[in-house]
């Protein structure tokens, strides 16, 4: 059976994979808490994601709601126009973590997901059934076989029940 995640988690690992590439390690200063050093990202998000990883727009939101929700990622700076925006990456993200979080974000869409990874699979074992069969070949065959013997059959009763003209 295919296991293969979904396209989010896909496009979670490669944004998170590329901000962790483009950081620098920073000291993080916490008044009420023990200064931490991190991976800092800095930089045009959308643009990273859309121009260089050709992520589609939709996916912008999810994508970086599921980094927050998994702990991966916090975001110090809100970017826009020319200012880049500031992302604390805390944690490489898991396929664990990601169905943890994506179903705490969103249940129904975590077993939509999880539904299409088991009808990947069920394909992927029906194809391994047929042995390599063509399908659309077999079906051509088979309804010209039915085709011939309708004929066969239309010329025994004396009239033809399917015009094949």
């Amino acid at each position: 059976m295919d296991n293969t995640p979904p396209a989010l988690w896909e496009h979670v690992e490669r944004t998170y994979t590329a901000m962790e590439a483009n950081s620098d390690r920073e000291l993080l200063v916490d008044g009420n808490a023990e200064d931490v050093e991190v991976s800092v990202y800095e930089g045009f998000l959308s643009r990273l994601m859309f121009e260089e990883l050709g992520i589609p727009v939709p996916a912008y939101g999810k994508v970086l709601g599921v980094l927050k929700e998994m702990g991966c990622a916090t975001q110090l700076r809100r970017g826009g126009g020319s200012s880049p925006s500031r992302w604390a990456l805390w944690k490489d993200p898991t396929l664990e973590l990601f169905y943890e979080a994506y179903e705490g974000v969103s249940p129904s869409k975590s077993q939509y997901y999880r539904e299409i990874d088991i009808f990947k699979g069920q394909i992927a074992d029906i194809r391994e059934a047929l042995g390599g069969v063509n399908v659309p070949q077999a079906l051509k065959d088979v309804m010209d076989t039915l085709l011939k013997l309708d004929k066969r059959v239309s010329a025994l009763e004396g009239q033809s029940s399917y015009d094949n003209s």
